[in-house]
């Protein structure tokens, strides 16, 4: 469920396709194991983020000057501020995005809820095991199983 949110890329830095689930605010800084508390990243930021609170990490990454020597500090903190804040932006779409009813019905429904070892494992769930189909039933409003008579009548 966590994985596919997002549409399946990191929540970070939206480049890479998502490999592994991410505490946003870390275990040892005392967030919940709980999906409110999980965003699917890449192996890449999940490593570079660590143990630290997304706001600290994207400040230290972004203390890297990527062509900011014309940049007064004033407008350097600005351009941090704005990146901040369209991140915390897509963490919360993330957020909103699991917490719906109707998917949260249909992962239930449609896949296990175990966790996903490994980018070999994951790249064959997508495939093979959920296929296009969630992105139908995203595209569908997640519509609910058939009934279980119906059910019954096919099997």
């Amino acid at each position: 469920m966590v994985l596919m949110a997002n549409e399946g890329l990191c929540v970070y830095c939206e480049d890479a396709e998502s490999e592994v689930m991410d505490h946003v605010i870390p275990l040892a800084k005392g967030g919940p194991h709980h999906w409110k508390n999980l965003v699917p990243a890449c192996t890449a930021c999940n490593e570079s983020k660590g143990d630290r609170l997304f706001p600290r990490w994207l400040m230290e990454i972004d203390a890297n000057p990527r062509g900011w020597k014309c940049l007064t500090i004033r407008d350097a903190c600005k351009v941090i501020h704005e990146e901040q804040i369209r991140a915390i932006e897509r963490i919360e779409a993330v957020s909103a995005e699991m917490a719906n009813e109707k998917r949260i019905k249909w992962f239930i429904n449609n896949t296990w809820l175990g966790v996903p070892e490994g980018k070999v494992f994951i790249d064959r769930w997508r495939k093979e095991i959920l296929g296009g189909k969630e992105l139908a039933a995203r595209e569908a409003g997640y519509p609910p199983p058939p009934p279980l008579r119906a059910m019954r009548s096919v099997f």
